[in-house]
């Protein structure tokens, strides 16, 4: 009887395993769907670096999440939507109480992660004083690379533009309430010099389109530009 116990057990546990692995494939499968217009588009550089998260997504059996983003400029009314983001839980690197040095190294060395950022990633991975999101971000037409490191329980974002492994400018974002009727909250964006140039809405009803979910629009009145942040159903 204990003998027949085990077995179900362990039958249930490579169920539930398979079941697992099932999931994260057919989500990192509808997501690169999501985004395969704009690996059409991409430059060879870009094409390969995106191909490599993939991979590295599929490698280590995680999600693979972007979200896109669409900026139309007031002036002149043209849009970019070749904006996209990727996200990742920096608690997936962690294997029991220390960091999985290879998974750690294999992705940093794929986006060309700067030291700085590496040094604060590693420190709040190490301590585990907080909550940590990593975000890494790509416009191929203004031609820049983003990363973004989110504290959820802080409510603020770091967000920083590299260039070759460099960081070049850096941005701060506050999360604030909001007066919007539509928006829940909003995050307010400043720049290095702590100068307010964009606002960022969270929905409180998202935007329901055929394939796609709008759930953030922000406002530059600095750039004059409107953004609308949305992910695949």
């Amino acid at each position: 009887m204990i003998i027949t116990g085990l077995i179900i057990l362990f039958v249930l546990m490579i169920m539930y395993r398979f079941l697992q692995l099932s999931s994260i494939t057919s989500i990192t499968e509808k997501n690169v769907r999501f985004i395969n217009d704009l690996l059409e588009r991409s430059s060879p550089s870009n094409h390969i670096k995106i191909i490599q998260l993939i991979d590295w997504h599929k490698q280590y059996h995680h999600p693979f999440l972007v979200e896109r983003s669409y900026k139309i400029h007031q002036k002149d009314k043209s849009m970019n939507n070749d904006r996209f983001a990727v996200f990742i839980d920096l608690g997936c690197f962690l294997k029991g109480e220390s960091i999985d040095n290879k998974k750690w190294l294999h992705f940093s060395d794929i986006i060309k992660m700067p030291l700085s950022i590496e040094k604060t990633c590693i420190e709040y991975m190490m301590t585990g004083k907080d909550q940590v999101d990593f975000i890494w971000g790509l416009d191929p037409v203004e031609q820049k690379e983003k990363i973004y490191l989110e504290f959820p329980n802080k409510g603020t974002i770091e967000s920083y533009i590299v260039e070759n492994g460099k960081i070049v400018d850096r941005y701060e974002y506050t999360r604030s309430p909001s007066k919007n009727i539509h928006s829940s909250f909003m995050y307010i964006r400043r720049d290095r010099n702590g100068i307010i140039d964009s606002y960022h809405y969270a929905l409180k009803k998202p935007i329901i389109k055929r394939d796609h979910t709008i759930y953030i629009v922000s406002y530059s009145p600095v750039n004059r530009t409107k953004t609308y942040y949305y992910r695949c159903l």
